[in-house]
């Protein structure tokens, strides 16, 4: 039985086949060198509001960084902070999973963005009593340590607070009294003789299936037809496909969660290279499915 994300080598039915046929011709374009291969790079896992990337991490691969771009052909601005140049992400992928440009002396890599994992709650107190300071405390500010100050100035208190998914416990202090938010009746015992509030964030998203099979070369109708991939997903999930660092394809799978991706041409110059594949929609993932080449075919 296949695992939710795997790649084989065995060889896929014909309908499959003619699918990646079809897919060739708009995945295999390839117009960067074939110099840099290395290890697959880390993805960022972005935070809520900035996430500061210190371009010396990419120093293995490149000297010098000239530019950084956005998943969209924006330019990040590259700062200086403590003596190192950063850029500062504050944007989020459309999807689950995105990517940063950087560029160098008109060679080009892609950094994987994983989306924040956290949600927004707004957390309000709505009262006619005329408080002059109310704030929120829990385990996501480490209680007492952070408490956050709620405005009060539309009449009541309100806040924005981005948390994981799962289970929170909450006070609100209100003029220095700590109790539960009375706008909230689902309350467990603190162990000091009162109540904690509870949140109930999300729900743990499934990551997405991911299956891809190796369609190697083969001849018909006295056409030889390239080898590449072929993978099936969740129904019109989008797919991104790297090698060697390098975004090389990326696209929408089909309603059935079918899509294709080739081999670049550079790859079967080089004597050890990859393919990486994630597949994301707005909610969810896929784990990546890394596989390794030897002269462009699976090993």
């Amino acid at each position: 039985m296949k695992s939710p994300n795997h790649f084989s080598k065995s060889h896929a039915n014909a309908w499959l086949f003619a699918c990646l046929v079809a897919g060739m011709l708009t995945s295999c374009k390839h117009d960067t060198p074939a110099s840099i291969a290395m290890k697959p790079l880390v993805p960022i896992q972005l935070s809520v509001d900035t996430t500061v990337v210190y371009l010396s991490d990419f120093t293995h691969v490149f000297e010098s960084v000239d530019s950084v771009k956005w998943e969209d052909g924006s330019r990040l601005e590259i700062l200086q902070h403590a003596g190192s140049f950063v850029i500062e992400i504050t944007n989020q992928p459309k999807r689950q999973v995105g990517f940063i440009q950087l560029w160098s002396q008109g060679t080009h890599i892609e950094v994987p963005v994983f989306k924040t994992t956290k949600e927004k709650v707004t957390l309000q107190l709505l009262t006619y009593d005329a408080y002059e300071k109310v704030s929120v405390i829990g385990g996501f500010t480490n209680w007492q340590a952070n408490p956050i100050e709620m405005d009060g100035s539309q009449g009541f208190f309100t806040t924005d607070v981005w948390l994981d998914k799962g289970i929170h416990p909450y006070q609100f202090v209100i003029d220095g009294v700590e109790q539960p938010d009375p706008s909230h009746y689902r309350r467990v015992p603190n162990g000091f003789g009162g109540f904690n509030s509870i949140l109930e964030v999300g729900a743990d998203q499934t990551a997405l299936p991911l299956n891809v099979d190796f369609v190697p070369s083969a001849a018909s109708d006295g056409v030889q037809n390239a080898a590449g991939f072929v993978a099936r997903t969740a129904p019109n999930a989008h797919f991104y496909a790297w090698w060697n660092n390098e975004v090389y394809s990326f696209g929408k799978a089909d309603s059935s969660g079918l899509f294709s991706v080739g081999i670049p041409a550079a790859a079967y110059g080089s004597d050890r290279s990859f393919v990486r594949i994630w597949t994301a929609n707005e909610l969810s993932k896929s784990q990546e499915v890394l596989v390794p080449l030897e002269n462009g075919t699976p090993v």
